[in-house]
């Protein structure tokens, strides 16, 4: 019996002010309803008036309570459009933020690979000096530059596939066991960043049509005057394909 009580007074201390402030919303919009609805009555009364002041006097009134219902519709309205198109956003954020926690992994994984290869492709350099210069620009691409990360990205999983067809020419590379688990792993990391990419694509996607479609647009392009995110998002334009193969 205590323990339930406990539970209640945490419950209500928890989430009282979100109940209040919901209740206080509430008593608002009644209390705002009922001014309307007596000021229109009192507003249609006034039209019947035969004097034409009085009658001004109603249309006046009646005038203030459609720009009020109109303010409050288009309010509404705006609220609804600006919360799908935050959904929306949320949804691509998540997609991207997977996305980077693979990039991270996968980076971590390039050094040790390149630190496994490069004692025995000494003859190829140039596909080392590829995938080494790749992951130093890697390091310098500020963290908003989503467009120059997908570019980047690309090239690094060519690079990759380039750097395991040459070990496919030296046994003794192909032997060893700091190498088999590394490809393994990339191979993987490979594979999840595929499927993540598609995901990522279907949420942009979704996403460029809802702040280019009226009447989203219209307060997606509000909202880029303050965040530069609300606007049309780069794709991943090769994972389908890396998928298949």
């Amino acid at each position: 019996m205590r323990f339930k009580a406990q539970t209640s007074l945490e419950y209500i201390l928890t989430y009282g002010w979100a109940i209040f402030i919901i209740i206080i919303v509430i008593g608002f919009f009644i209390l705002l309803g009922l001014i309307i609805y007596y000021a229109a009555l009192f507003g249609l009364h006034l039209l019947n008036s035969t004097s034409s002041f009085w009658k001004a006097i109603g249309i006046i009134i009646l005038g203030v309570i459609a720009y009020i219902l109109i303010r409050i519709l288009f309010g509404i309205l705006d609220y609804l459009l600006m919360y799908k198109v935050k959904k929306s956003w949320s949804n691509v954020k998540k997609s991207w933020s997977d996305i980077e926690i693979i990039f991270q992994k996968r980076h971590n994984m390039l050094t040790k690979l390149i630190d496994s290869v490069s004692g025995y492709i000494k003859d190829e350099n140039g596909v080392i000096a590829e995938i080494t210069q790749l992951q130093s620009i890697w390091e310098l691409i500020p963290q908003d530059d989503i467009q120059f990360k997908i570019n980047i990205s690309n090239k690094i999983t060519a690079s990759l596939k380039s750097i395991f067809a040459v070990a496919e020419k030296y046994p003794d590379l192909k032997a060893d066991k700091n190498f088999q688990q590394l490809q393994q792993s990339i191979t993987e990391l490979e594979t999840e960043l595929a499927n993540k990419e598609e995901e990522y694509n279907n949420n942009v996607n979704i996403f460029n049509k809802k702040i280019q479609k009226f009447p989203s647009n219209m307060v997606a392009r509000r909202a880029a005057r303050i965040c530069k995110y609300y606007e049309e998002q780069p794709l991943f334009q090769v994972s389908r394909r890396r998928k298949e193969e």
